[in-house]
Protein backbone atom coordinates (compact mmCIF):
# COMPACT_ATOMS: atom_id res chain seq x y z
CA UNK A 1 0.00 0.00 0.00
CA UNK A 2 2.57 2.47 1.13
CA UNK A 3 4.49 1.64 -2.21
CA UNK A 4 1.80 1.89 -4.26
CA UNK A 5 0.76 5.39 -3.03
CA UNK A 6 4.03 6.22 -2.66
CA UNK A 7 4.65 5.95 -6.91
CA UNK A 8 1.32 7.63 -7.56
CA UNK A 9 2.13 10.82 -5.65
CA UNK A 10 5.50 10.92 -6.75
CA UNK A 11 4.58 10.39 -10.53
CA UNK A 12 2.44 13.82 -9.83
CA UNK A 13 4.46 15.59 -7.46
CA UNK A 14 2.45 15.30 -5.18
CA UNK A 15 4.46 13.58 -2.07
CA UNK A 16 6.18 16.76 -0.73
CA UNK A 17 2.64 18.29 0.16
CA UNK A 18 0.97 14.90 2.11
CA UNK A 19 2.03 14.09 5.81
CA UNK A 20 4.41 11.02 5.52
CA UNK A 21 1.93 10.01 8.30
CA UNK A 22 -0.71 9.43 5.55
CA UNK A 23 1.13 7.31 3.57
CA UNK A 24 2.89 5.17 5.89
CA UNK A 25 0.31 3.71 7.88
CA UNK A 26 -0.44 0.15 6.46
CA UNK A 27 -2.99 -0.52 9.61
CA UNK A 28 -5.26 1.45 7.98
CA UNK A 29 -7.48 -0.07 5.61
CA UNK A 30 -10.78 1.47 5.00
CA UNK A 31 -11.53 5.20 5.84
CA UNK A 32 -14.96 6.96 5.39
CA UNK A 33 -16.56 9.97 5.74
CA UNK A 34 -20.46 10.49 5.74
CA UNK A 35 -22.78 13.02 6.42
CA UNK A 36 -21.99 16.80 5.88
CA UNK A 37 -19.17 19.12 6.88
CA UNK A 38 -18.49 22.65 6.43
CA UNK A 39 -14.64 22.18 6.40
CA UNK A 40 -12.63 20.65 4.13
CA UNK A 41 -11.94 16.69 4.07
CA UNK A 42 -8.88 15.26 3.71
CA UNK A 43 -8.61 11.59 4.01
CA UNK A 44 -6.19 8.65 3.07
CA UNK A 45 -5.95 5.00 3.60
CA UNK A 46 -6.05 1.42 1.87
CA UNK A 47 -10.01 2.26 0.80
CA UNK A 48 -11.82 5.32 0.88
CA UNK A 49 -15.16 6.23 0.76
CA UNK A 50 -16.64 9.95 0.48
CA UNK A 51 -20.30 10.24 0.62
CA UNK A 52 -21.13 13.47 2.06
CA UNK A 53 -22.47 16.93 1.49
CA UNK A 54 -19.18 19.05 2.20
CA UNK A 55 -18.89 22.90 1.88
CA UNK A 56 -15.15 22.89 1.18
CA UNK A 57 -12.45 20.52 -0.57
CA UNK A 58 -12.42 17.31 -0.32
CA UNK A 59 -9.09 15.71 -0.83
CA UNK A 60 -7.93 11.94 -1.06
CA UNK A 61 -5.40 9.17 -1.18
CA UNK A 62 -5.93 5.64 -1.31
CA UNK A 63 -5.32 2.30 -3.06
CA UNK A 64 -9.35 2.30 -3.81
CA UNK A 65 -11.07 5.52 -3.70
CA UNK A 66 -14.74 6.29 -4.05
CA UNK A 67 -16.33 9.93 -3.93
CA UNK A 68 -20.18 10.38 -3.73
CA UNK A 69 -22.89 13.07 -2.69
CA UNK A 70 -21.86 16.88 -3.59
CA UNK A 71 -19.04 18.81 -3.26
CA UNK A 72 -19.36 22.62 -2.64
CA UNK A 73 -15.69 23.64 -4.17
CA UNK A 74 -12.91 21.20 -5.20
CA UNK A 75 -12.01 17.82 -4.97
CA UNK A 76 -8.39 16.03 -5.58
CA UNK A 77 -7.89 12.24 -5.58
CA UNK A 78 -5.04 10.23 -5.86
CA UNK A 79 -4.59 6.46 -5.51
CA UNK A 80 -5.02 2.89 -7.77
CA UNK A 81 -9.10 2.68 -8.54
CA UNK A 82 -11.01 5.48 -8.39
CA UNK A 83 -15.04 6.26 -9.13
CA UNK A 84 -16.00 9.83 -8.51
CA UNK A 85 -19.97 10.12 -9.30
CA UNK A 86 -20.88 13.32 -7.66
CA UNK A 87 -21.93 16.72 -7.76
CA UNK A 88 -18.46 18.73 -7.88
CA UNK A 89 -19.42 22.75 -7.56
CA UNK A 90 -15.66 23.85 -8.97
CA UNK A 91 -13.10 21.74 -9.96
CA UNK A 92 -11.63 17.85 -10.24
CA UNK A 93 -7.78 16.82 -9.86
CA UNK A 94 -7.91 12.98 -10.62
CA UNK A 95 -5.07 10.38 -10.64
CA UNK A 96 -4.88 6.75 -10.59
CA UNK A 97 -4.61 3.45 -12.29
CA UNK A 98 -7.97 2.90 -13.71
CA UNK A 99 -10.21 6.35 -13.08
CA UNK A 100 -13.98 6.98 -13.60
CA UNK A 101 -15.55 9.87 -13.50
CA UNK A 102 -19.63 10.33 -13.62
CA UNK A 103 -21.71 13.21 -12.24
CA UNK A 104 -21.56 17.12 -12.98
CA UNK A 105 -18.46 19.43 -12.38
CA UNK A 106 -19.23 22.79 -12.40
CA UNK A 107 -15.34 24.14 -13.30
CA UNK A 108 -12.39 21.99 -15.34
CA UNK A 109 -11.08 19.34 -15.06
CA UNK A 110 -7.93 17.58 -15.13
CA UNK A 111 -7.41 13.46 -14.71
CA UNK A 112 -4.69 11.13 -15.67
CA UNK A 113 -4.00 7.42 -15.32
CA UNK A 114 -3.77 3.95 -16.66
CA UNK A 115 -6.96 3.91 -17.96
CA UNK A 116 -9.54 6.86 -18.07
CA UNK A 117 -13.35 6.80 -18.66
CA UNK A 118 -15.05 9.74 -18.35
CA UNK A 119 -18.47 8.18 -18.71
CA UNK A 120 -21.57 9.54 -20.58
CA UNK A 121 -23.93 10.85 -17.84
CA UNK A 122 -20.56 13.11 -17.32
CA UNK A 123 -21.63 17.02 -17.32
CA UNK A 124 -18.15 18.93 -17.75
CA UNK A 125 -18.96 23.14 -17.46
CA UNK A 126 -15.26 23.54 -17.86
CA UNK A 127 -12.40 22.57 -19.80
CA UNK A 128 -10.86 19.11 -20.05
CA UNK A 129 -7.50 17.99 -19.89
CA UNK A 130 -6.84 14.63 -19.56
CA UNK A 131 -3.68 11.96 -20.33
CA UNK A 132 -3.79 8.26 -20.18
CA UNK A 133 -2.86 4.97 -21.55
CA UNK A 134 -6.29 4.61 -22.41
CA UNK A 135 -8.84 7.30 -22.63
CA UNK A 136 -12.75 7.34 -23.03
CA UNK A 137 -13.89 10.29 -22.85
CA UNK A 138 -18.44 10.46 -23.66
CA UNK A 139 -19.25 13.17 -21.37
CA UNK A 140 -20.26 16.78 -22.19
CA UNK A 141 -17.27 19.11 -22.27
CA UNK A 142 -19.00 22.92 -21.95
CA UNK A 143 -15.05 24.33 -22.86
CA UNK A 144 -12.10 23.56 -24.40
CA UNK A 145 -10.40 19.62 -24.32
CA UNK A 146 -6.79 18.93 -24.99
CA UNK A 147 -6.93 14.84 -24.07
CA UNK A 148 -3.75 12.54 -24.79
CA UNK A 149 -3.25 8.85 -25.01
CA UNK A 150 -2.08 5.62 -26.37
CA UNK A 151 -5.49 5.10 -26.98
CA UNK A 152 -8.15 8.21 -27.22
CA UNK A 153 -11.65 7.36 -27.78
CA UNK A 154 -14.26 10.62 -28.25
CA UNK A 155 -17.62 9.66 -27.72
CA UNK A 156 -19.24 12.73 -26.31
CA UNK A 157 -20.02 16.39 -26.61
CA UNK A 158 -17.52 19.39 -26.86
CA UNK A 159 -18.65 22.91 -26.89
CA UNK A 160 -15.24 23.82 -27.72
CA UNK A 161 -12.30 23.13 -29.44
CA UNK A 162 -10.58 19.42 -29.05
CA UNK A 163 -6.81 19.45 -29.36
CA UNK A 164 -6.00 15.18 -29.40
CA UNK A 165 -3.02 13.63 -29.25
CA UNK A 166 -2.32 9.28 -29.29
CA UNK A 167 -1.22 6.42 -31.05
CA UNK A 168 -4.50 5.53 -31.96
CA UNK A 169 -7.39 8.06 -32.12
CA UNK A 170 -11.05 7.41 -32.81
CA UNK A 171 -14.31 9.83 -33.07
CA UNK A 172 -17.27 7.86 -32.67
CA UNK A 173 -20.65 7.65 -33.69
CA UNK A 174 -22.45 10.34 -31.50
CA UNK A 175 -19.65 12.20 -31.16
CA UNK A 176 -19.87 16.33 -31.45
CA UNK A 177 -17.42 18.52 -31.71
CA UNK A 178 -18.54 22.54 -31.94
CA UNK A 179 -15.07 23.83 -32.60
CA UNK A 180 -11.87 22.87 -34.15
CA UNK A 181 -10.83 19.21 -34.25
CA UNK A 182 -6.93 19.08 -34.12
CA UNK A 183 -5.52 15.48 -33.62
CA UNK A 184 -1.22 14.43 -33.94
CA UNK A 185 -0.64 11.19 -34.55
CA UNK A 186 1.11 9.12 -36.84
CA UNK A 187 -1.56 8.08 -38.32
CA UNK A 188 -5.19 9.43 -39.29
CA UNK A 189 -7.93 9.12 -37.25
CA UNK A 190 -11.05 7.02 -37.67
CA UNK A 191 -13.76 9.43 -37.92
CA UNK A 192 -17.27 7.86 -37.80
CA UNK A 193 -19.35 8.93 -40.73
CA UNK A 194 -22.06 9.75 -37.88
CA UNK A 195 -19.92 11.91 -35.96
CA UNK A 196 -20.40 15.53 -36.46
CA UNK A 197 -17.14 18.15 -36.31
CA UNK A 198 -18.62 21.75 -37.22
CA UNK A 199 -14.71 23.58 -37.20
CA UNK A 200 -11.99 22.51 -38.92
CA UNK A 201 -10.30 18.95 -39.20
CA UNK A 202 -6.49 19.31 -38.77
CA UNK A 203 -4.26 16.27 -38.88
CA UNK A 204 -0.70 16.82 -37.78
CA UNK A 205 1.49 13.76 -38.60
CA UNK A 206 3.95 13.52 -35.70
CA UNK A 207 6.34 11.11 -34.24
CA UNK A 208 6.85 13.01 -30.97
CA UNK A 209 3.57 11.18 -29.31
CA UNK A 210 5.78 10.11 -26.45
CA UNK A 211 6.84 13.18 -25.83
CA UNK A 212 3.56 15.12 -25.46
CA UNK A 213 2.14 12.64 -23.31
CA UNK A 214 4.87 13.44 -20.87
CA UNK A 215 3.87 16.81 -21.32
CA UNK A 216 0.18 16.27 -21.01
CA UNK A 217 1.40 14.12 -16.95
CA UNK A 218 3.58 16.96 -15.85
CA UNK A 219 1.03 19.33 -16.89
CA UNK A 220 -1.58 17.59 -14.64
CA UNK A 221 0.66 16.60 -11.76
CA UNK A 222 1.77 20.81 -11.83
CA UNK A 223 -1.65 21.96 -11.87
CA UNK A 224 -2.58 19.42 -8.21
CA UNK A 225 0.80 20.11 -6.85
CA UNK A 226 -0.17 23.95 -6.52
CA UNK A 227 -3.83 23.08 -5.99
CA UNK A 228 -2.64 20.48 -2.90
CA UNK A 229 -0.61 23.11 -1.78
CA UNK A 230 -3.26 25.51 -1.42
CA UNK A 231 -5.27 23.69 0.55
CA UNK A 232 -3.07 22.51 2.79
CA UNK A 233 -2.48 25.61 4.16
CA UNK A 234 -5.83 26.86 4.12
CA UNK A 235 -6.76 23.48 6.16
CA UNK A 236 -4.04 24.25 8.52
CA UNK A 237 -6.61 26.91 9.99
CA UNK A 238 -9.76 24.68 9.73
CA UNK A 239 -10.39 21.66 7.81
CA UNK A 240 -11.18 17.55 8.62
CA UNK A 241 -7.74 16.19 8.47
CA UNK A 242 -7.99 12.33 8.79
CA UNK A 243 -4.79 10.35 8.08
CA UNK A 244 -5.44 7.79 10.81
CA UNK A 245 -8.67 8.01 12.97
CA UNK A 246 -9.72 6.22 15.67
CA UNK A 247 -11.61 2.92 15.41
CA UNK A 248 -13.69 3.19 17.96
CA UNK A 249 -14.82 7.02 18.49
CA UNK A 250 -15.43 9.67 16.18
CA UNK A 251 -12.66 12.44 14.94
CA UNK A 252 -12.97 15.92 14.28
CA UNK A 253 -14.63 14.77 10.66
CA UNK A 254 -17.52 13.28 12.30
CA UNK A 255 -18.55 10.32 11.12
CA UNK A 256 -14.60 9.45 9.72
CA UNK A 257 -13.94 5.73 10.43
CA UNK A 258 -10.95 3.29 10.33
CA UNK A 259 -10.85 -0.51 10.41
CA UNK A 260 -7.20 -1.45 11.84
CA UNK A 261 -5.79 -4.30 9.58
CA UNK A 262 -6.80 -7.93 11.32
Amino acid sequence: MKTLLTAVFASFGLAVAMPSGALGQDAVEFVSFEGSDDRNILLAGGNVRVDADVAEDVVVAGGEITIRGQITKDVLAAGGDLLVDATIGEDLRVAGGEVVVRGTIGGDVLAAGGDVRLARDLKIAGRLDAAAGTLDVDGDVAGDARVAGGRVNLGGTFGGDVDATGETIRVHAGAHIMGDFVYRSLNEAEIDPNARIDGDVTFIRSKATDEFLGGAFAGVGAGSLLFLIGLIVRAARSSCWSPMPSATSPTACGVARAAPSP
